[in-house]
């Protein structure tokens, strides 16, 4: 039977090298960077030469387990996946995993009794730069052949998965949480006491368990080596000893943040009075020399340990993820903003029915779904609930919590502190606050202040936990009517705009099919901005005996849909710009002749708009139409005698019927 590639390995994604034995057949000293198909690699296999499957490329990795204990490891952990006998009895594990870069040599020194006999080392993982033997090859010393033993597909699996199949192959981390000892800091011999047991009681021996703040994808990420009172996240690539791990636990360092240096200054302090409140550690030794607080800090020598440019561009990030597309990003803060009445609260609700539903929002933004919890400090219970009905959510069983009115204050640390804990407890990962303003009691013109408040913020970024805030744009003054700096329109600090990753702003306008909102993209770290967004308004009204209800003198609105007509709000959005504009300027010079130069010339808006708009106005019948020639030289002097002439006209009596932010039909 004539010899074939498995057609597990015939993709164009992957590439091989020809063998001679178990080493490659080129050459050249830089093999790794020689491209053959897998067509070549067919043609090496009818003619009898042993091949290799390079490894890296195409997302491919190969776990070469060289003793039966990692075999048994892998198919506990992993799934079962295409797998080949080597020529020595030993087996390949093939996976997908673009997220691992670098080999993973297992060590053999760890655990030595594992190996059975005739077994001498534990194995390796393959990755970039490294080739497998391929299945149809011959073993140089045994002579048996590479065979398929499990003809399955290829399976993707998560760099957290690898690491923990093989946790306990891999030496641990080492202690680096405690810094150097510090006038006014405890001495390090104070903090040997506190051990990982004392964190987790439940825990007596070295093992691999589950994340105990976020989690894990698969059976565990968390290896924790009791005797040397260490562990290590194999999800976050972080580490360290107790103290570290209690930070971690308590929301004072994020775990990917746990690295070496990490617990200094006001960290290191605060993670240190945890641990004595919990009564973990003893007396702490402090120096009987009072020196002023600068001089009590250690000096964070991280910033002197930098990365060249070749190891930024090497290491591994995880892929950024959307928590709206592409608006906002998971785990970042982020804001909406708009005008007094202006219909953010309407559209934060709208936004959070959709996540927590993980449908997308508008029919077009992909949403990834979360527990939700919405924390409106500006309504009451009873104008929230009102909001979610007519949004059409009231009879849907959704994870979307709300507080209305209940006193969260984010410059306390102890509120923000007890909502985290309680996202924990319900396993909400988006927090919403409807508005800032209302969420805080300091200066929003302070830097000092707004940084203080966003600090606090960003301790449930560290937690996983994605915010999105509601904000007031500034009020407009009479000289500035039409600002252009939409970025810069909301009030207070610029340190509010620095601190968000993701902006988009709101805008109503009232045309003649009805009230619109106008989205800007202001800001986005991960994403290009969109462009201006047009949202139509669709009210449904109640009825009764035929006629629309009136309640509180005002229809009573049903329901409320949002309607995307567009990602290119910015032409409509000018022109009614310059629409309101153009009427304003003819109010202001109510009772006179203008011509469309006199008009220009006191706008923003292009010539080309302004034109458009004056026809659009006389259409509507908003504005008396003439030339030089017919009003005369008295009127509208020398000239072109065609030219235009423009006056304001008084629209005839109607009733507009809007519903805003503060407007609510109970």
């Amino acid at each position: 039977m004539e010899k074939t590639l498995p057609i597990q390995l015939r993709n164009e994604s992957f590439n091989f090298i020809s063998l001679h034995g178990k080493n490659p057949a080129y050459n050249g000293k830089d093999w790794q960077n020689s491209i053959h198909p897998w067509q070549e690699a067919e043609k090496w296999i009818q003619s009898g030469k042993n091949y290799g499957v390079m490894t890296g490329h195409g997302g491919l990795i190969v776990i070469d387990a060289d003793c039966k204990a990692v075999a048994k490891a892998v198919e506990e952990w992993l799934p079962a996946t295409f797998t080949v006998r080597t020529g020595s009895g030993n087996f390949h594990y093939y996976y997908l995993c673009p997220e691992l870069t670098s080999k993973i040599v297992l060590d053999d020194k760890l655990e030595p009794s594992l190996l059975v006999e005739g077994e001498h080392h534990y194995g390796e993982v393959l990755t970039r730069g490294f080739q497998a033997v391929g299945p149809e090859s011959i073993h140089p010393d045994t002579g048996e052949k590479y065979e398929v033993v499990r003809d399955l597909e290829i399976k993707n699996v998560t760099r957290e998965e690898v690491y923990s199949s093989i946790s306990q192959f891999l030496k641990p981390v080492s202690e680096f949480s405690l810094p150097p000892i510090t006038i006014g800091s405890p001495d390090h011999s104070d903090m040997e006491s506190l051990k990982i047991t004392d964190i987790l009681p439940n825990v007596t021996k070295s093992c691999v368990i589950p994340h105990p703040v976020h989690g894990a994808t698969g059976g565990g990420n968390l290896h924790l080596d009791i005797e040397k009172n260490v562990w290590r996240c194999f999800r976050c690539e972080s580490g360290g000893g107790a103290l570290a791990l209690l930070a971690v636990m308590e929301g004072i360092i994020s775990c990917d943040e746990s690295q070496k240096g990490i617990l200094r200054g006001d960290k290191f302090r605060e993670v240190v009075e945890v641990a004595k409140n919990r009564g973990l550690v003893l007396g702490i030794k402090q120096s009987q020399h009072s020196t002023p607080a600068q001089n009590n800090e250690p000096l964070p020598l991280d910033f002197l340990s930098p990365l060249s440019l070749f190891e930024l561009s090497h290491k591994v990030f995880p892929p950024e993820q959307f928590l709206l597309e592409p608006y906002f990003e998971s785990g970042t803060l982020n804001m909406i903003t708009a005008p007094p009445n202006g219909w953010k609260s309407w559209i934060m609700i709208d936004i959070a029915i959709a996540i927590a539903e993980g449908s997308s929002w508008l029919g077009n933004h992909k949403t990834a779904q979360h527990k939700v919890w919405l924390i409106n400090e500006e309504d009451s219970e009873h104008g929230v609930e009102m909001r979610t009905s007519i949004l059409g959510a009231k009879e849907k069983n959704i994870p979307l919590y709300i507080s209305a009115m209940k006193g969260f204050k984010g410059d306390n640390i102890k509120h923000v502190r007890a909502v985290i804990e309680k996202c924990k407890e319900l396993g909400v990962t988006v927090v919403m606050f409807d508005t800032l303003r209302s969420i805080n009691n300091l200066d929003e013109n302070s830097s000092t202040q707004m940084q203080e408040l966003i600090d606090n913020l960003k301790l449930f970024l560290r937690e996983g936990i994605t915010v999105v805030m509601n904000h007031h744009h500034k009020k407009k003054k009479k000289d500035d009517k039409y600002q252009t700096d939409d970025a810069e329109m909301f009030r207070g600090s610029s340190a509010i705009s620095a601190a968000v990753s993701g902006h988009i702003s709101l805008e109503e306008e009232t045309r003649e099919d009805g009230i619109h909102i106008v989205l800007k993209h202001l800001k986005s770290k991960i994403s290009e901005k969109l462009l201006p967004a047009d949202i139509l308004i669709n009210k449904e009204y109640e009825k009764e005996n035929g006629n629309i209800k009136v309640q509180n003198g005002r229809n009573v609105v049903k329901n409320i849909t949002f309607k995307l007509i567009g990602n290119n709000a910015g032409e409509v959005f000018s022109t009614q710009r310059a629409k309101e504009e153009v009427l304003r300027i003819l109010k202001e010079n109510k009772d006179t002749w203008m011509s469309t130069k006199d008009i220009i010339s006191e706008t923003k808006s292009t010539e080309k708009i302004i034109r458009n708009v004056l026809a659009l106005l006389f259409d509507l019948n908003l504005v008396h139409l003439s030339n030089r020639k017919a009003l005369g030289q008295q009127l509208a002097g020398k000239g072109n005698q065609n030219a235009q002439f423009f006056m304001y006209r008084e629209p005839a009596d109607s009733v507009q019927n809007t519903l805003s932010d503060e407007e609510v039909p109970f």
